[in-house]
């Protein structure tokens, strides 16, 4: 699971006496540019923005396999890792790559400007796009197979996609919410009662997201919102006291969220509350990965927290501090099924030196 954009803000200075500085090795420095991974459990690709290069990097060691030119101009957004292909989007089109070989399969420039990372469900590839002359909004269907287009759902929609049992939930006009046909494109419905500023999560014919401070019954925090899939109706929302947009993660029949002082998770059927553990400070990305947590801070610190609260290591990241803003420290947080990936604002990448999952 991966989590990261959210800026991070108000956390603690340190952690807990009984948490241990987990041994890190710097895999990865890339001069400011920040970066957010995929995985495919045994290696790590990254798009690069300002080369438009996919590099494929061995997590054990920091060396690059190998590194393709897309020439797609900007990659901004972590590829999507399907079957042995790595799907890439750009301003100037999406391309496939093999992961072992570093070939590319296919390209193709019917999308333009991609404003989300990609999202592959049953053999096809879902690009959320900006408006371009050739290319206007909405959500291209392409076959994973040769980049044919399968359908186009025109609209100002926000992604990532999330797929479930054949539907497609994107962020909607105004940052509402709308559901798609995965197979034919129809826009099943939309919504604009609820305006999210985190991506929405779906599982189990549920979505869940965060909205704006205008969606809270409280005119400083935000509102945890669940929906039902089929129709867009709310089944129940809660309350969540952060200034900035929090992390979000599901995991099984429980939807976990942190605010200003604390991580809390929900039952998804009716939001009962399953986890609450105080927490002074965590914001940012939040990840949930060998029944703990995975999250960061402002004052460039990631670390594993279990379900009790109990904090099993710490890593330090660097901090980058520019003349016109401070660059928030932990960029993104990655767990790969057998270790934990984290990438700063200052373009590094990290790992413990063993695998930290005691």
């Amino acid at each position: 699971m991966v989590g990261g954009g959210p800026a991070l803000q108000n956390s603690r200075k340190s952690f807990e006496a009984n948490a241990t500085e987990a041994p890190t090795r710097r895999l990865w420095e890339k001069k400011d540019s920040a970066f957010t991974p995929a995985s495919d459990g045994e290696s790590l690709y990254f798009a690069r923005s300002y080369d438009s290069v996919l590099t494929r990097i061995d997590p054990t060691d920091g060396t690059e396999t190998w590194n393709t030119d897309l020439n797609i101009g900007g990659a901004e957004f972590p590829p999507a890792i399907h079957d042995g292909t790595a799907f890439v989007p750009g301003f100037g089109g999406v391309v496939a790559v093999e992961t072992d070989s570093g070939e590319v399969a296919w390209s193709t420039d019917e999308v333009l400007s991609a404003s989300a990372p990609p999202t592959v469900a049953d053999g096809s590839l879902y690009v959320v796009s900006g408006a371009e002359p050739d290319s206007p909004a909405g959500v291209v269907s392409l076959s994973t197979d040769d980049g044919s287009v399968e359908w186009t759902a025109p609209g100002d929609f926000r992604g990532p996609a999330a797929v479930d049992d054949g539907t497609l939930v994107v962020r909607a006009e105004e940052h509402g919410g709308a559901a798609i046909d995965a197979e034919s494109g129809d826009v099943l419905w939309e919504s604009s009662e609820h305006l999210f500023d985190t991506p929405l999560s779906v599982a189990d014919g549920y979505a869940v997201g965060v909205t704006d401070r205008d969606g809270a019954s409280d005119t400083i925090g935000r509102a945890l919102v669940r929906l039902d899939l089929e129709t867009g109706e709310t089944r129940w929302t809660r309350d969540v006291d952060a200034r900035y947009p929090p992390g979000v993660a599901i995991a099984g029949d429980e939807v976990f969220v942190h605010d200003t002082d604390r991580i809390t998770g929900y039952e998804l059927d009716d939001a009962t509350v399953t986890t609450e553990i105080r927490y002074p400070g965590a914001a940012g990305p939040l990840v949930v990965a060998d029944d703990g947590f995975l999250l960061g801070t402002w004052d460039g610190e990631a670390a594993r927290v279990d379900r009790d609260g109990t904090q099993r290591w710490v890593m330090t990241v660097r901090r980058v501090r520019r003349e016109d803003m401070v660059q928030h420290a932990v960029y993104s947080l990655l767990h790969d099924g057998s270790r934990p990936v984290v990438t700063s604002y200052g373009g590094d990448v990290y790992v413990p030196e063993a695998p930290a999952t005691e």
